[in-house]
């Protein structure tokens, strides 16, 4: 085999290469774009979980009462879902909130639209001792109990019977609020999908961008060969 035929050989095992490469780099960035967007998708999802409000009802614990509502889940990756309870200002003269003097029992259920009980708890009557925020303009808000985030997306129907009232509300607005209870887990995906975007980008960028200078130098070469 002469000098000629083993450029010849070279010429044309050299584009194969270059085609896998360049074929392996597009991947790669098509990988990144696709792990950015649903990276900001993810983020977006569970940023409106954190906003949302499944259930808001305005009801009076200090009697006792039966009270009926719209449950809606839209949300299934929350660790567990809160129900709270926030209360207006309190009277002028009334026990500081952060140490209560007031309880209340009741029941909570959760119907499915076939009318299937798909959850249901007792408050204990010590449960509302647990203060999350304390805003002193509007006042402040305790945790009742937590609610499965496993439920399948839907509306429920939401129950509560207070059984045993506390009179020490009479007087002040009562509602009850469910939110999800998200944390870093619930980023983890978003943030993991944004790795892989940076990851797959940059190496699809420096194939490119090897394969790019590579063309330019082929290029300088036969310029220089024909100049020659």
């Amino acid at each position: 085999m002469n000098g000629a035929d083993h450029r010849d050989i070279t010429r044309e095992k050299t584009p194969v290469g270059r085609i896998v490469a360049w074929v392996v780099a597009s991947l790669l960035l098509v990988a990144s774009a696709y792990c950015l967007v649903q990276s900001v998708l993810l983020a977006k999802t569970v940023n409106r979980a954190m906003e949302a409000e499944p259930l808001r009802m305005d009801v009076d614990l200090s009697k006792p009462g039966r009270y009926e509502g719209l449950y809606h889940q839209t949300y299934r990756g929350a660790h567990a879902g809160s129900l709270i309870v926030h209360l207006g200002l309190a009277p002028a003269g009334a026990a500081a909130d952060t140490q209560p003097a007031w309880n209340f029992d009741g029941h909570v259920e959760l119907f499915d639209a076939g009318g299937k009980c798909v959850f249901q708890d007792d408050l204990p009557a010590s449960v509302l001792e647990m203060l999350l925020t304390e805003d002193l303009t509007a006042g402040p808000t305790y945790q009742v109990f937590r609610i499965p985030p496993a439920l399948p997306i839907g509306s429920y129907k939401f129950v509560l019977d207070v059984r045993r009232p506390a009179p020490a509300l009479a007087g002040r607005k009562q509602t009850i609020i469910a939110r999800y209870m998200i944390c870093e887990l619930e980023m983890m995906p978003a943030f993991l999908a944004g790795a892989g975007a940076v990851v797959f980008g940059l190496t699809g960028g420096i194939i490119a961008l090897v394969l790019l200078v590579g063309k330019a130098r082929r290029r300088r070469a036969q310029k220089l060969t024909k100049e020659a």
